[in-house]
Order: C-alpha cells, then structure tokens, then sequence
C-alpha cells in the first residue's frame, strides 16, 4: 500500500489534507506514513486523526521533515516556497516522490523544482482542480481563435490572508492566453497599470477579502462584444483530492521532468 507523508497540516491547505488522507487510510486506500508541523505547534505529539477529528491512526504529528521523506514513497506539500524546495531537495535525495502546490514561487525557484525532477518523480500545479486546468485548455483556444482586437484580463479574487498575487493560477491562465497567442508571457503581462492599455497586453486585477476560497476570470473584450470564461471554487477540498487523485499515477512516472496537472489529465484521457 502507498505509504504518503503530509507535509504542513496546521494550515488551511494542510488540514484538508490531512482529513483526506486519514480517511483514506481508515479505508485501507493508503497509508499515512507521516504528518509535519511546525517546531513548537500544540500538534506535536498528538494522533494526526486526532487533530482532524477522526479516530487514532498510529501516526503522531512531528516537526521532523527528514523522517517524514525518509518514511513516505510520496509526499504532498502545500506550504510556502522556501519550504518546499527544501522538501523537494530532500526527496530528491531520498526518491521519494513528491506532490507540490505551493504557489508564490519565483522563476529562478522554479528551475530549481526542475532541476530536482531529474531525481525523482515531481509534481507541481498551482491548482490541482480539474476544473481550473480546464478553464486553462478553453483559455488558450479561445486566445488563439480570437483576434488581437479582443483584449485579455485576468481577474481573481481570494480570501483575505492570501500572500501572493496575482494567485499562482491566475498567472497559469495569463500564460495560456500568451502561448494561445504565441507570445512571450513575460513580454506582455501587466501587474501594475498606468496610462494607455499597450497593444497584446495580459492584464492582472486582483481582489482580496472575506473567506473567498478563489474565483478566476478571464475576459476577452472587443469594441463589439464581450467573452468572459470564469471558474469559482467553493471549497478547499478540491484542491487536496486532486493532489491524492494524482498519486498513484505519479510514482508510476519516470523521473525527467516537472510533471503538471495537464499531464495527469492527458494521460488518463488516452
């Protein structure tokens, strides 16, 4: 049975993990392997079941992160992006394979992460949602079959203590209205406006507030009409059974590149 360490499960994100996998290990579907918090969390110590409110499962939550790779064929992180590079090294030491969604990471972390991947099987999305990834495949058809009169914005909104912005997924949607267009994405994305809208432009619009779970748009406006393509999350959970949906599929991979949701999708699509 797939032995799956939990990386970070005092968070929003971490929890919802956590409730997935202990469940799916009382149903004999994997095992928990492992649980991490952060040194001096109230969780050290204690039955991860415990802490989600379901029964003891023998696995107690550490801050030991080595031993959490060490002990685990996979493990799935949700965090921040220092962190996870720094599981990412560690599992690329050990084999272990490796589920990233931590968003905020910069170009040059990323090449790092890609980097790892030759070592072991890596995977990163900045959504696991299918429905987002989705919206990203529609996007890039709908930017390359509408000309360069329709102009592209990106808008998204999530709840108030969100870090990074523009969010990791609405940057995935500008990139797939640019290679839709083919254009570099780094040549026409706009973060901070002002003035006159440049020709080919992709713009950001971000909102923050509330308990919004993530909404994104993409609209494509003409002096004639108007297409908006949007998806609205209502729960974290879609998020986290994504990332236990692509598990078993993933050790199955060969280490050599950064694997994406898009390759899992393609994949059982055949």
């Amino acid at each position: 049975m797939l032995k799956v360490g939990i990386i970070g499960i005092s968070g929003r994100m971490g929890l919802e993990l956590a409730r997935i996998g202990v469940d799916r290990h009382i149903k004999n579907q994997l095992t928990v392997s492992a649980a991490t918090v952060q040194s001096g969390d109230a969780s050290v110590g204690r039955d991860i079941g415990a802490v989600v409110g379901r029964d003891l499962i023998g696995v107690v939550c550490s801050d030991n992160v080595v031993h959490a790779v060490k002990s685990s064929d996979v493990v799935i992180d949700f965090t921040i992006p220092e962190h996870s590079l720094y599981i990412a090294k560690l599992a690329s030491i050990e084999r272990t394979a490796y589920v990233c969604g931590t968003t905020g990471f910069t170009s040059g972390q990323m090449l790092t992460l890609q980097e790892y991947a030759q070592s072991t099987q890596l995977f990163w999305s900045p959504n696991m949602s299918i429905t987002v990834n989705l919206l990203a495949f529609l996007v890039k058809k709908a930017a390359g079959l509408l000309n360069s009169s329709f102009d592209i914005e990106v808008l998204e909104m999530h709840h108030r203590n969100k870090v990074d912005a523009p969010s990791g997924t609405a940057l995935m949607l500008g990139k797939a209205a640019a290679e839709g267009r083919c254009l570099n994405f780094d040549d026409v994305k706009i973060f901070d406006r002002s003035g006159k809208r440049p020709k080919d432009g992709i713009g950001f619009a971000v909102l923050r507030g509330g308990g919004v779970v993530g909404e994104h748009s993409v609209i494509f406006a003409s002096n004639e009409e108007r297409l908006e393509l949007k998806d609205v999350v209502y729960s974290r959970a879609v998020f986290a059974e994504g990332a236990f949906a692509v598990l078993d599929w993933l050790v199955k991979q060969t280490p050599s590149k950064l694997y994406s949701i898009s390759d899992y999708i393609e994949s059982i699509a055949k």
